[in-house]
């Protein structure tokens, strides 16, 4: 059951009218969502405003209806919230707005005034209001207001009026700002994005929420964790009850700012849409996707996405991406869907693809005289030298800017991986010979300045299998003699 029937949205309303709090719930139960599309809402700079009309034009094929705009290092949206956008800025978000409402895509603007905000400050109450008018002037109805990530505590003059309650100051001005944008704007909307946006157990935020946020404001949830590896029906409708509000999914794929946040090695996430369960669409008031900093790159998981919300019960996650990959890679789909295969783990589960590390262990059981270029690892170090060629094929050349970062180290792991055989193979031909043989000194010299190469790539693939593996061949494999401590590759950090 939804928290949100029709005769308790006959009450609330009777109730909360005259106060300028009242927002219609945003679906009847059991309908699809309201919102279903896309967040732009990583850490790192916003998309090139091509990409982001581009994006617009993909939702609008693919039956999804909302855009949010919050980039967190676009300093107008977060840093710098209480400054207003100066002309060109402001010029380039107007005419998102107007692509938006050109192909019928609700743009939502999301502010996040919580880093520096006093919430009960007349000065910044006045100043967010001045700058969310600025945005309704360009053609915004809707307005998320977020504290998503506010590590801060309260000012001195919000303890004093809020004790210690966050969430009450965030509700007080999720209040203060409903009702006056709705006295100058009737047709103005607030969405909500908690402190705590994550997770399934009550708790004395969410509880301070259901008391003071306006009824009627949906509010954002990641799901069971940031990154959910599985966001059930059940979970949903749980939260629901306990925020008291309808509920907006908020879902963290294919989104990679933290792989270059956190360990430094920025991955692609290209493959579909998995671990959500068939029912959640319908229990919930919105469905978002928080995409990665390519633009272009993440329509291939938001392809899937998009599948799942328009038929939850059949929806086939490989079907899905298939159809993703040969709808975006046109006469490149071939190398496309090879290349994504390198760039398909997700932070759950970094580990190699099972494919790569059976190759692996089987080219190590090999004998002796079938190490060479026939051996099925050896193939897929070919093809690793030969994607980055077909994959400038791609219909979509800003496509293939994103991802050549990637491929360019694909290229390399393979040209590496592919001297590394031989290497494997002149050592299990020579012997004990081997240390002496000027040839396979050359060879082995060449093999360790390759693995340097391939460790100072920062861009990771294929959950680091390939680094590893070469750094497997330098310990097994004899060392020349002569050979110094700085002649030799170190350890992978992977």
């Amino acid at each position: 059951m939804r928290a949100w029937s029709a005769a308790a949205a006959i009450g609330l309303a009777a109730g909360c009218t005259a106060l300028g709090f009242w927002q219609a719930p945003t679906r009847a139960a059991g309908a699809e969502p309201a919102y279903t599309g896309v967040v732009e809402g990583y850490y790192g700079a916003p998309w090139p405003e091509e990409d982001a009309v581009q994006l617009l034009q993909f939702l609008r094929r693919h039956g999804m209806n909302t855009f949010v705009y919050a980039p967190k290092d676009d300093p107008y949206q977060r840093a710098d919230w209480n400054l207003l956008y100066p002309p060109a800025q402001l010029a380039s978000l107007r005419r998102l707005v107007q692509a938006a409402a050109a192909l019928h895509i609700q743009f939502i603007y999301s502010i996040s005034p919580g880093l520096t905000i006093t919430y009960s400050r007349p000065a910044d109450r006045a100043a967010l209001i001045h700058k969310l008018d600025q945005l309704l002037r360009l053609g915004v109805s809707t307005v998320m207001l977020s504290f998503d990530d506010v590590y801060r505590g309260l000012d001195a003059a919000d303890r004093a009026r809020y004790g210690g309650d966050m969430a009450y100051a965030q509700a007080d001005l999720a209040a203060y700002v409903l009702a006056r944008e709705r006295r100058a704007h009737p047709s103005f909307r607030l969405l909500f994005t908690p402190t705590v946006y994550r997770g399934v157990a009550d708790n004395p935020y969410w509880d301070s929420l259901r008391r003071h946020l306006p009824p009627g404001v949906p509010v954002i949830w990641t799901g069971p964790a940031t990154l959910a590896g599985t966001i059930t029906a059940a979970q949903a409708e749980q939260v629901e009850r306990w925020l008291g509000h309808p509920l907006i999914i908020w879902d963290n794929y294919p989104v990679n700012d933290y792989t270059y946040i956190l360990d430094k090695r920025p991955r692609l996430f290209l493959g579909p849409l998995t671990g959500r369960d068939p029912k959640l669409p319908r229990v919930v008031a919105g469905y978002l996707f928080n995409p990665m900093q390519q633009a272009r790159a993440s329509e291939i998981a938001l392809w899937t996405g998009a599948e799942y919300l328009a038929h939850p019960g059949t929806y086939r996650p490989q079907a899905a991406w298939d159809a993703a990959v040969r709808g975006i890679g046109g006469r490149a789909a071939q190398a496309l869907a090879a290349f994504a295969r390198y760039n398909a783990t997700y932070y759950h589960d970094n580990t190699p693809p099972a494919w790569l590390t059976r190759e692996v262990q089987s080219f190590w059981r090999q004998p002796a005289q079938e190490v060479g270029a026939q051996s099925a690892l050896a193939r897929t170090f070919r093809e690793m030298r030969g994607l980055d060629t077909a994959l400038a094929k791609l219909p979509d050349p800003r496509l293939y800017r994103e991802i050549r970062p990637w491929s360019a180290v694909l290229a390399l792991q393979g040209e590496a991986g592919s001297f590394a055989i031989s290497v494997v193979a002149a050592a299990r031909r020579l012997g004990p010979a081997a240390a002496e043989d000027a040839a396979y000194k050359a060879a082995w010299r060449k093999l360790s300045a390759l693995v340097r190469q391939v460790d100072a790539c920062k861009e990771s693939v294929a959950g680091g299998a390939i680094p590893a593996f070469l750094h497997q061949v330098l310990a097994k494999v004899p060392v020349p003699a002569g050979i110094t401590p700085n002649d030799a590759a170190q350890p992978s950090p992977t």
